[in-house]
C-alpha cells in the first residue's frame, strides 16, 4: 500500500484475513487498520521505500557543475535550494514560494523541478498562480520544467539544501529519499510517513500550522548562513539513506513474504 485507503470496495474480510498487508510507512499501516477497525495488527507490516543509491550518490565534474549553474542562472556565491516533485497544491510549493519573501539572505537560488503534466508545456491554474507569486521574487526562483528521471541526479548534485514542505499526509515521499541519498540537508514537514524516513539530525521538520511559512523562512536562512551545520546534516542524510537501499528493500521484502533466501 502506497496511499491512504478510503474505500475497501467490499474487500474488508479479504484484507483482514490476508497473510500480510504491507505498507510503505507506519502512518499508512495505522490508517488502514483504523479504517477497518482492526485490533489485532499481526498481519500488518511496513516495508520502507527505497531508491537506487548508485544513481543519486554520484559526483559531477567541475565543468559539469559550472555548466548547470550557468544554465539555471546561478551566481557563484548562491546556495542552491531544491524543490522536486509535482507542482500541485499538496506538495507545499506555494507555501515555500511565499516563505522566500521573508528570507533575509540574498545569496540563494531556488530550483523548482517538475511540472503538472510530466514532459509537457501544459499548465494548470495552480501553476499560473505560482508564477504570479514569483514576480515579486525576481531572479530568486528558476523553474526547470520537467527533468527526465535519468537526469535528475545532476540537479541534486548542484543543490545545497532540499526543501520539501508537503502539506498533506505524505505516505513516504520518494523525493525525501532521493535527497537523503544525495547527501542533502532537508527542510520538510511533520506529515504522514515523512518523520519515519528523516530525523532531526538530517532535517529541519516543521508542523503544518499557521507558523509554517515563517518557519520555512527561518530554516532556509539558518542553512544558507551556517555552512558547518549544512554539511553536518548532509552527512547525516547519507547515513540515514544506508537503510533505504535496493538490497535492503529486497531482503526486507522477501522476509515479509516468509521466503527462505538461503
Amino acid at each position: 500500500l502506497h496511499n491512504e485507503i478510503n474505500n475497501s470496495y467490499k474487500c474488508d474480510e479479504i484484507i483482514k484475513k490476508s497473510r500480510n498487508n504491507i505498507s510503505v510507512s507506519n502512518f499508512i499501516s495505522n490508517q488502514l487498520s483504523c479504517f477497518l477497525n482492526v485490533k489485532n495488527k499481526d498481519n500488518f507490516s511496513v516495508l520502507r521505500n527505497c531508491v537506487d543509491q548508485e544513481r543519486f550518490n554520484q559526483e559531477l565534474s567541475e565543468l559539469e557543475v559550472q555548466e548547470l549553474r550557468k544554465k539555471y542562472d546561478i551566481r557563484d556565491n548562491d546556495k542552491v535550494l531544491l524543490f522536486t516533485g509535482r507542482l500541485t497544491r499538496e506538495k507545499g510549493i506555494k507555501e515555500l514560494l511565499i516563505s522566500l519573501k521573508n528570507v533575509k539572505s540574498d545569496n540563494y537560488k531556488l530550483l523548482v523541478v517538475g511540472s503538472f503534466f510530466f514532459g509537457t508545456e501544459i499548465k494548470n491554474k495552480f501553476e499560473e498562480e505560482l508564477e504570479e507569486i514569483i514576480v515579486e521574487l525576481k531572479d530568486k526562483v528558476k523553474f526547470t520544467g520537467f527533468v527526465p528521471y535519468e537526469e535528475i541526479y545532476k540537479i541534486y548534485c548542484i543543490a545545497d539544501v532540499a526543501v520539501l514542505p508537503s502539506i498533506w499526509d505524505e505516505p513516504a515521499g520518494l523525493t525525501v529519499i532521493e535527497a537523503l541519498s544525495s547527501g542533502l540537508p532537508i527542510i520538510t514537514t511533520n506529515s504522514g510517513g515523512i518523520p519515519e524516513y528523516v530525523n532531526k539530525k538530517c532535517a529541519l521538520i516543521y508542523n503544518r500550522d499557521e507558523n509554517l511559512i515563517i518557519n520555512l523562512s527561518k530554516g532556509i536562512d539558518k542553512l544558507i548562513i551556517n555552512n558547518e551545520l549544512r554539511l553536518k546534516m548532509g552527512r547525516e542524510s547519507l547515513e540515514a539513506s544506508k537503510a533505504l537501499t535496493l538490497d535492503n528493500y529486497y531482503l526486507n521484502f522477501i522476509k515479509l513474504l516468509g521466503v527462505n533466501n538461503e
